[in-house]
């Protein structure tokens, strides 16, 4: 039988069909490892079937892995933006922990005392960056929601400066707190 899968599938779908197929991978891999590896096994059974992308992108730069209402459904593909349990829509993406993401940008302002920098970088899983900062969350909850993946950075960084949208009262909604928080 021949391995069948699209790039656009989630980690946890790449991993279910290596499994399937006797091809050792593990969340521990990322999401290009292992679409390597089922390109692999798919050119060694000699499968000829057509798939949504011809060549692997390089390593952290996966479209599929971008803005979910940026992407239009491919052929034979639905809509993640709808109704379905896939993806988020892109205004509630930062409060989902993105799959294949290895690098975080905080997008919120700099809190004081040094405890969190605007634009700071994290490298990891997005609950990884959440234990990181679990003391700056307690104090801070707003904050997680202005930590976004480093390929969204710039469509996100854009909404916390746009009034009317939920990025921006986050956003105000720490500074409100920085400014209750002040010692006099």
């Amino acid at each position: 039988m021949a391995v069948e899968f699209k790039s656009s599938m989630s980690k946890n779908e790449l991993l279910e069909i290596a499994a399937e197929h006797g091809i050792e991978a593990d969340d521990s891999m990322k999401k290009n490892d292992i679409l390597k590896l089922l390109e692999q096994a798919r050119a060694a059974e000699g499968a000829q079937e057509p798939q949504d992308s011809a060549e692997t992108p390089p390593e952290g730069n996966d479209p599929a892995e971008g803005d979910e209402a940026t992407q239009e459904p491919q052929d034979g593909e639905e809509s993640t933006t709808g109704d379905s349990n896939t993806e988020p829509p892109a205004e509630d993406a930062q409060e989902a922990a993105p799959e294949g993401y290895g690098l975080f940008v905080y997008a919120g302002p700099s809190l004081p005392h040094g405890r969190l920098k605007e634009h700071a970088v994290f490298n990891g899983t997005f609950e990884d960056v959440k234990a990181y900062l679990a003391d700056v969350l307690e104090d801070y909850p707003q904050a997680e929601r202005l930590i976004v993946p480093v390929e969204r950075l710039s469509a996100f960084a854009a909404k916390v400066k746009t009034p009317g949208n939920i990025a921006h009262k986050y956003y105000n909604d720490i500074v409100s707190t920085m400014r209750g928080n002040k010692e006099v």
